[in-house]
């Protein structure tokens, strides 16, 4: 999916911000920022999690993040996750907590699913901000957080070493420019 084709902006009458999958992952990290361990765009359970979180008690937080109406009706065409979370019967294959994450006025709270909750994101001093304005209940209070860790860690590594060999692979070429810049003097 294009990011390209998924842009939204939220404006005021003197600024308008970005609104994509990115932006709206920082926004739910600062909202989420008292949560032990974030990570974005994974498979921990049998589909992506655009956005997973563990707060303190050791509960998994997933938001789903939508741009569009359209793509929030498209979700639902993956029967297996919301059968999983509608049951609520497999707790080793579900977060705690569910919750879609959307622009203010993309997604009415009325459309969102009883085991679900919803997070807007709006544009407050300048800045995307999260607001829960429907509280996800609890699809289980189980603690799988131990049963999966081992598969946490690897993500996070792998995650880590992604971003080193990228900052390298940056700090090689800032090297070359600079390089370039002092030879033209």
């Amino acid at each position: 999916m294009s990011s390209l084709l998924n842009i939204k902006h939220l404006k005021t009458s003197q600024q308008s911000i970005e609104v994509n999958a990115q932006t709206i992952q920082q926004a739910l990290s600062d909202r989420y920022a008292d949560h032990k361990y974030i990570i974005f765009n994974t498979f921990l359970f049998d589909w992506e999690s655009d956005y997973l979180s563990v707060n303190e008690s050791q509960y998994i937080y997933e938001c789903e993040i939508k741009i569009t109406e359209a793509d929030f009706k498209k979700d639902f065409k993956k029967l297996d996750k919301h059968t999983l979370l509608e049951s609520k019967s497999d707790t080793q294959k579900i977060p705690n907590k569910f919750y879609y994450a959307a622009p203010r006025g993309i997604l009415p709270s009325y459309r969102v699913p009883e085991y679900a909750g919803l997070i807007e994101i709006s544009l407050e001093a300048g800045r995307l901000v999260a607001e829960v304005v429907k509280n996800a209940p609890f699809l289980h209070r189980d603690n799988i957080f131990e049963q999966i860790r081992p598969q946490l860690l690897d993500k996070f590594y792998h995650k880590y070493k992604r971003t080193e060999f990228e900052n390298y692979e940056l700090n090689k070429e800032i090297d070359r420019l600079k390089s370039e810049l002092t030879d033209k003097k």
